[in-house]
């Protein structure tokens, strides 16, 4: 679910008439808005978020249905770990008798904490009512997102340096989009390139917020990554890329896949390996860019007071290359 198909099927939970506490997960990777969408729907219904005291859940829901919202509960979890166990006793077969109506939320970006929240012997196992996968926009939604852009070749661009995550195109570039054909590469430059832009340093921010993957080995997930926006998009591809054996690369590459970062597709049909994906477009985009800009001497960047300004030559020397890849093995066909 995006952004948009996800707040009808919240509000309905939200609303739900039944006489006994519900609980529901809503998770994504982040920058996708699940929080902000989270709160507003608390805030009009007179709910809160997970700053208040836990002990306060039952009792606000004594009267009528009342969302209550446990953002980043993976954070919380790590500071607290028998917390999923005590919601899960208050959301318990003894506690169903019981009348209330606390509609309790946990939202986190960490997925694949969040899918262990409910699998196997976990706590939380057969407790949640409802289970919200949040997914980047499609093109057809962003393209809400980038009313200013009347140019279809220029929103097709734009969508495929920045994908369909809603700061990407909004806080994260000050909303700053292209304003025509001629703009885009300053604004690559400026708003993604550029060390100062806050997108440059996306890629490391998102692999090391994710607690499955910051307590291993994020030198070779960076890597993974690397290699498969590169074109490297099954196991022994990227085996022979990063000269690593396959059974090394396994661990990792499930890791990526059930964090969201890399997409498994089998082949039903001809029995051939898998191939791996990124899942993400502005992956595919920024990852083969930072592995030419770390090549490019220091010559080919202009430096003023102390900010970084990137000639326009230089920036069409690195821009175009990574708009071929991306064409090449993203999902969008890009205009020349």
């Amino acid at each position: 679910m995006d952004l948009y198909s996800a707040r009808p099927a919240l509000q309905r939970f939200l609303g739900s008439g039944l006489s006994r506490d519900t609980l529901a997960l809503v998770y994504g990777r982040r920058r996708i808005g699940h929080p902000t969408l989270l709160s507003t729907l608390a805030t009009d219904r007179g709910g809160f978020c997970w700053e208040d005291a836990l002990q306060r859940l039952l009792a606000l829901g004594a009267e009528n249905s009342t969302p209550v919202i446990l953002d980043e509960f993976g954070y919380v979890l790590e500071s607290e770990p028998g917390l999923d166990s005590i919601i899960a006793t208050l959301h318990g077969p003894s506690r169903r008798r019981e009348r209330g109506g606390a509609r309790l939320v946990l939202c986190s970006s960490a997925m694949a904490m969040m899918r262990k929240l409910t699998d196997g012997q976990a706590p939380l196992r057969g407790r949640a009512a409802l289970g919200v996968v949040m997914q980047p926009l499609d093109y057809r939604a962003a393209a809400q997102l980038m009313a200013p852009i009347a140019d279809l070749m220029l929103a097709t661009r734009v969508f495929a340096v920045v994908g369909g995550v809603v700061s990407y195109a909004t806080d994260m570039v000050d909303d700053d989009l292209p304003r025509d054909l001629d703009d885009f590469p300053r604004w690559v430059a400026e708003r993604v390139l550029s060390p100062a832009a806050t997108l440059h340093h996306e890629a490391t921010t998102l692999l090391a917020e994710d607690p499955t993957l910051a307590a291993a080995n994020q030198t070779l997930h960076h890597s993974i990554l690397g290699v498969l926006a590169n074109g490297a998009v099954t196991a022994g591809a990227i085996s022979n890329r990063l000269r690593k054996p396959v059974s090394n690369l396994d661990p990792a590459l499930k890791r990526l896949a059930a964090a969201g970062f890399v997409v498994r597709h089998k082949d039903p049909i001809r029995g051939k390996p898998p191939v791996y994906a990124l899942a993400d477009p502005f992956l595919q985009f920024i990852m083969p860019c930072l592995s030419r800009l770390r090549r490019c001497s220091v010559s080919a960047i202009r430096e003023t007071h102390g900010n970084v300004a990137w000639p326009t030559s230089s920036t069409r020397m690195y821009v175009a290359p990574c708009l071929k890849n991306r064409s090449a093995h993203g999902s969008i066909a890009l205009p020349t």
